[in-house]
């Protein structure tokens, strides 16, 4: 998996998962194919078509799964503390996706 680190982008091949260990206030964005996102000790089933987004609306993780070859954007809610800075969540990401590849 390719990852741009200064962008908090993940492109998912088909089945792939991608874990946020703390999704709180984030906005995950489908910018291409389908995912199912579950969100910790929450009944909801989330699917997630390109130009669709969901709001984490609790303290969890996040489990992103794709349906297809797809990308997702994941977008804080909260601005970075510096211009060009990523925020603990994006960085958080960026790990998960270094480690995976």
């Amino acid at each position: 998996m390719k990852l741009e680190l200064d962008s908090p982008r993940i492109p998912l091949a088909a089945q792939a998962l991608a874990r946020l260990p703390d999704a709180t206030s984030t906005r995950i964005v489908c910018e291409a194919g389908s995912v199912w996102i579950t969100i910790d000790n929450d009944p909801r089933d989330i699917v997630l078509a390109p130009g669709q987004s969901f709001l984490v609306d609790r303290r969890a993780g996040a489990l992103i799964y794709a349906l297809e070859d797809a990308c997702v954007r994941v977008v804080e809610r909260a601005a970075p503390s510096a211009r060009g800075a990523w925020s603990a969540g994006a960085a958080a990401v960026a790990r998960f996706a270094a480690g995976v590849a």
